[in-house]
């Protein structure tokens, strides 16, 4: 036997053995292309109704993204609204306790003089 012999059966066993190894995988990888393309089908059924679920949920989140900045534009008038009411209420406090303060001091010294002039006239006469 010549070392080409030796290596011609080598060369036949390593053939083989590749071919035992190489078939359940080679069944394995035909199992799972056939398992993925099982999933890319369901996928093209399953992803057209989510993505137009998805465009309508982006357009609703759209519309009520417009309608409350309308209504924090609203709120915000409002309150400026609110805030030149509170401080017409404040002038108009301020005012009136300035100028009545000074009317009620002058009333309760006019009623102080008249009852000191009543007094005075109504007492007794001690030299009679």
């Amino acid at each position: 036997m010549t070392p080409i012999d030796l290596f011609v059966i080598i060369a036949a066993f390593s053939l083989a053995a590749m071919a035992v190894v190489l078939i359940p995988v080679l069944l394995q990888f035909r199992q799972t292309m056939h398992r993925a393309d099982l999933f890319i089908a369901a996928l093209n059924k399953d992803l057209p109704p989510l993505v137009t679920t998805l465009t309508d949920t982006a357009n609703e989140v759209r519309d009520l993204s417009a309608s409350l900045n309308d209504k924090l534009d609203q709120t915000d008038h409002l309150l400026r609204t609110l805030e030149r009411s509170g401080n017409i209420l404040f002038t108009t406090s301020k005012l009136l306790k300035e100028t009545t303060v000074p009317i009620i001091a002058e009333v309760g010294a006019l009623n102080a003089g008249v009852k000191a002039f009543m007094y005075f006239f109504s007492r007794p006469n001690k030299s009679r």
